[in-house]
């Protein structure tokens, strides 16, 4: 099959997989009850910890950083296993797609669904995870420096900080080192399609997501997301 009619079959596939939100079936099964409806109404890993329990939060933050992960992973192992940076932007694209996918479900008309942090997370696990690692460091110092007076310093403001380091983190390592680990994974020394990718999951998460992080940065104690108050 001609690679780009499997990208976009990848794509396609990606973003209803991506569409599953695991907030609400998880939250469902614990309590009966709907996730939308509880807490700060945001079906994702934070909010489900806080109005549900720990272990119903973590098995949701699995979830959600799995999708992303499994999909790329699945798509790399049958698809697109070259070293080609179209192979490696093509697999962010399917990473992407699972990220809209869980921000805008196709069941639910295209509306708001989670914030796409953990998806989100699961792609850069897969290309990137020491500097991911770093980035998340310093989103956690960032946050609790300039958003001190803030609600949810950590699961709102640090992986803010995160998703906007994260691709500069990588340019600037990948011009640094280069560090061969296993398999794919490296500490710098990547493929540009890499770079190229994690700069394009940020405007993508900046697009999905603008409307809420305008509003907290001029309401930063506001607990409910603006679109579902």
């Amino acid at each position: 099959m001609n690679k780009f009619l499997m990208l976009a079959f990848c794509i396609i596939v990606s973003y209803q997989i991506g569409s599953i939100l695991f907030a609400i079936i998880i939250t469902k099964m614990f309590t009966g009850k709907d996730i939308r409806q509880m807490g700060n109404k945001n079906p994702g890993a934070s909010n489900t910890k806080r109005a549900v329990g720990t272990l119903a939060g973590v098995l949701v933050s699995i979830l959600d950083i799995g999708k992303g992960f499994v999909l790329v992973m699945i798509a790399r192992a049958l698809f697109f296993n070259g070293d080609t940076t179209f192979d490696w932007i093509a697999l962010y694209l399917i990473g992407m797609a699972a990220v809209l996918g869980h921000c805008r479900p196709s069941w639910n008309k295209f509306k708001k669904g989670g914030g796409g942090m953990g998806a989100a997370v699961g792609v850069c696990i897969y290309f990137v995870p020491i500097e991911l690692a770093i980035s998340i460091i310093l989103g956690f110092i960032i946050a609790h420096t300039v958003m001190k007076n803030a609600e949810f310093k950590f699961s709102r403001w640090t992986f803010a900080f995160t998703a906007l380091l994260t691709p500069f983190v990588v340019l600037i390592v990948n011009q640094l080192v280069n560090i061969p680990l296993f398999a794919h994974f490296s500490i710098g020394g990547h493929n540009e399609g890499i770079v190229i990718g994690a700069f394009l999951l940020l405007v993508e998460l900046f697009i999905l997501n603008s409307f809420e992080l305008f509003h907290w940065l001029k309401n930063p104690k506001d607990k409910v997301n603006p679109d579902r108050q």
